[in-house]
């Protein structure tokens, strides 16, 4: 019967070990996971303010696109971060920042920042909204 005892405890402490084990690897809690994504959202707001600043003044259409990029950029690590938290949470991003990126990619090579804008800005609209959202679903700062 002690052997039986013994058996059960060294399995249960060989599953906790293991457990821990995968816990460690993963590497961050659930709190860290959510800071993580609200930082990666605060640097798509961010860079998607730039876009929109890019639309203003002197900018050339390839300065726009430059800044698109970047929004692009800023965009797949909140993909990421998020998706890490809740996948469902970030589709909406997901379908928006598709739109933006058609319509940046259609832009005729000679169009100006007028016409640039004109195009880009409700597409641009519907990004901010849906990224502050999920900022908003996550409760970010």
């Amino acid at each position: 019967m002690k052997a039986k005892a013994l058996y059960t405890a060294l399995v249960i402490g060989v599953l906790s070990l293991a457990a821990a084990a995968v816990a460690c690897e993963e590497g961050q809690s659930q709190q860290e996971l959510e800071a993580e994504a609200c930082e990666d959202l605060t640097n798509l707001q961010d860079s998607l303010a730039g876009l929109e600043a890019s639309l203003r003044g002197d900018s050339t259409v390839g300065e726009v696109r430059d800044a698109a990029e970047n929004a692009d950029a800023a965009f797949d690590e909140a993909q990421s971060s998020v998706g890490e938290v809740a996948e469902t949470r970030i589709a909406d991003v997901e379908s928006a920042m598709d739109s933006l990126r058609n319509t940046i990619e259609d832009l005729p090579d000679d169009a100006t920042l007028s016409q640039a804008a004109d195009a880009i800005e409700s597409d641009l609209a519907m990004v901010t909204d849906a990224v502050n959202e999920t900022s908003d679903q996550l409760a970010c700062p």
